[in-house]
């Protein structure tokens, strides 16, 4: 039995549900399932849109709704950011960059398109790194992990408030197995063909004397389509990138089965070697890489379903067991390691030699790539090895290594299930991740740094695979960089643009009205309406501080007097102190907290009243900056 999640590709935020994901952090390409069905993006209706020429560069930018019923840009609604990028002389588009965008509510009488609220505006973004939190943030994304105690954890590796960056977790009935699917017994290889329409898992992965194989199960429908046998496991699995041919791994019968997509069927069984260990489809040569543990490797022609080339690394030496064959991202390359040995083997696979053998750390079993590297993880070393990409067709050229120190033990985890990833790149930056079982952490490493820049755990859980959902801004065509997010709150925000590379900055308001419907559902839950009244928001140690607030009831609208336990409670980011204070009622429905903040900090001050059924999660909450200056766009009244 095996499990599929399934959930809305829109903005995620703590308590949705989670994606499509299992299937994905066991082996296989993530499949993203719009939370709009087709055709739902309406035109430019309701869309606000903005031109800002500087620095060379003439940028068009719009956010438009999503829905096709929404009345112009409305609070907590889906929209969509599009961004023009061209150089202002030519017209020509700016391809390959990496534009970031964040919304925020204004404070006061801000001018959100200020050159100087902008800079300090994208100042704050920008150094916060990591853990720089917004209201909107078009550059998400998520880290999702398969833990060693049954269970997906979805973290965001930028968000914290006390302490926590864990937005939600998925319980398994084993870890990275849960009972949903019958699949067939003891399934193990799950993996998405590239157009995303079928989702293969293999079973039979003891390789005992029970046939193994593959079963289909259409990704829409999550229906089971077919179940085809090809041999004991255990199993690999790769896909042509046409979508035409799968190729299965039979360890157990040393031998490698080739299906037809369009037909479902078992096309034929090819002999590679003794005991085939990983498949992988080299999109330059258009040919399946077998890697076999007695140290050779293989190539299969998916149209003769024969073989085409056979390498042996080590012709003049005892065989080392190869791992687990992995490609750059233009699918030339072959990386493959040697696990029982301290040596990558580099595959041309257009030449189809072997062109080079690094040697590296004990152990290597795992291997990842940015555009410019590939990262080697060990099972006996904390050092990872990233190994230049770059002249790997000069057959005279050497390959640089660098050692990079990721924690306290080895970096890759034995426990890691077979086909997962664990060294995965992190979005629109040169930077990777590392799942790290030894520390309980996930490092986040800088390309051209001495170390990781940070880290984060879920719970000090181990993470054994790692997954990134991407939801920044992409290149939808040359020049132009959409991405989706949800709303936040209504009232007049500044969006702020910001390109590292050509170096360029803008921002402009936008004007975000209330969403009556979702204001009576949220009324008609609320107990009592608590509205923010304008006042200080900045003190020093020691001083007093006055919050004011108006109490209303929901249905009618009017104030609500008499209230004898209204409640306020102010704590001290990240939690390390807080204190509960009676209000002060001061008629027509308002009141009154008085606090001397202790120290320099970030409060947070909310409101509460067990009478009228007020807990203080349900109400809005006031930043106050202690000692400290608050941000030029905080958006908190």
């Amino acid at each position: 039995m095996m499990s599929i999640f399934r959930a809305d590709a829109g903005p995620l935020r703590a308590g949705t549900r989670l994606a499509l994901v299992v299937a994905s952090l066991c082996g296989g390409a993530v499949l993203a399932q719009s939370a709009h069905p087709e055709g739902a993006v309406a035109g430019v209706e309701g869309a606000q849109t903005k031109v800002i020429e500087s620095g060379g560069l003439r940028v068009e930018a719009t956010l438009k709704p999503l829905a096709e019923s929404a009345d112009g840009l409305q609070a907590e609604d889906p929209v969509e950011l599009s961004l023009d990028f061209r150089y202002a002389d030519s017209g020509e588009p700016l391809i390959g960059a990496y534009p970031a965008a964040w919304l925020d509510l204004l404070a006061g009488d801000v001018d959100g398109s200020d050159e100087t609220t902008c800079r300090q505006a994208i100042a704050q973004r920008v150094g916060g790194g990591l853990m720089s939190a917004s209201e909107v943030d078009f550059n998400e994304y998520l880290v999702l992990t398969l833990d060693n105690e049954a269970s997906v954890s979805v973290v965001d590796p930028r968000f914290s408030f006390g302490g926590s960056r864990l937005l939600a977790r998925v319980p398994l009935d084993a870890p990275g197995v849960d009972a949903r699917l019958d699949v067939g017994r003891q399934p193990g290889r799950m993996a998405i063909q590239p157009d995303g329409a079928f989702l293969w898992v293999t079973h039979g992965a003891d390789g005992g004397q029970a046939t193994g194989g593959v079963t289909v199960v259409d990704t829409r429908g999550l229906r089971i389509l077919r179940q085809i046998e090809t041999g004991t496991g255990p199993h690999d699995i790769a896909f042509s990138d046409d979508n035409r041919r799968v190729f299965v791994v039979n360890r157990g019968e040393q031998t490698v089965s080739v299906l037809s997509v369009a037909e479902l069927r078992h096309l034929g069984d090819v002999k590679t070697g003794r005991f085939p260990t990983s498949v992988a489809w080299s999109k330059a040569g258009g040919l399946a890489w077998v890697a076999h543990a007695d140290g050779t490797l293989a190539a299969i022609d998916p149209e003769t379903l024969a073989v085409s080339a056979r390498i042996n690394p080590y012709p003049e030496s005892p065989p080392s067991r190869l791992g687990r064959v992995s490609f750059e991202a233009q699918g030339r390359f072959a990386f493959v390691p040697a696990p029982d040995s301290r040596h990558v083997h580099i595959i041309d696979t257009a030449r189809q030699q072997l062109i080079r053998t690094v040697e590296v750390e004990e152990s290597p079993i795992e291997i990842g790539f940015s555009d410019q590297l590939a990262y080697v993880a060990h099972l006996g070393s904390p050092i990872v090895m990233a190994l230049s990409l770059e002249g790997l067709d000069d057959p005279d050229g050497n390959t640089v290594a660098i050692e990079i120190p990721i924690g306290q033990g080895p970096t890759a985890s034995a426990a890691r299930p077979f086909g997962t990833a664990s060294v995965v790149p992190a979005p629109g930056a040169a930077a990777m991740l590392f799942a790290h079982g030894a520390d309980r952490a996930v490092y986040y490493y800088m390309e051209g740094m001495a170390a990781p820049m940070g880290s984060f755990t879920t719970s000090r859980l181990e993470a054994r695979a790692l997954m990134v959902l991407d939801r920044s801004l992409r290149e939808q065509q040359p020049g132009l960089y959409t991405g989706k997010a949800g709303l936040g709150r209504p009232g007049t925000h500044q969006l702020a643009l910001f390109l590292d590379s050509p170096r360029w900055m803008g921002c402009f308001q936008v004007e975000v009205a209330r969403n009556p419907e979702l204001e009576a559902r949220r009324l008609q839950r609320q107990p009592l309406v608590v509205e923010l009244l304008p006042g200080q928001r900045q003190a020093r140690p020691g001083q007093s501080l006055t919050i004011e607030v108006r109490l209303s009831d929901p249905n009618s609208g009017e104030p609500v007097s008499g209230i004898q336990d209204a409640l306020g409670l102010t704590v001290l980011s990240p939690g390390v102190w807080q204190q509960r204070h009676d209000l002060a009622e001061l008629g027509d429905g308002r009141y009154q907290l008085t606090f001397e903040p202790p120290e320099s900090g970030v409060y947070y001050v909310s409101f509460a009243s067990a009478s009228r059924g007020l807990g203080f999660g349900k109400s809005p909450f006031v930043t106050v900056h202690v000692g400290t200056e608050p941000p030029a766009n905080a958006g908190h009244p």
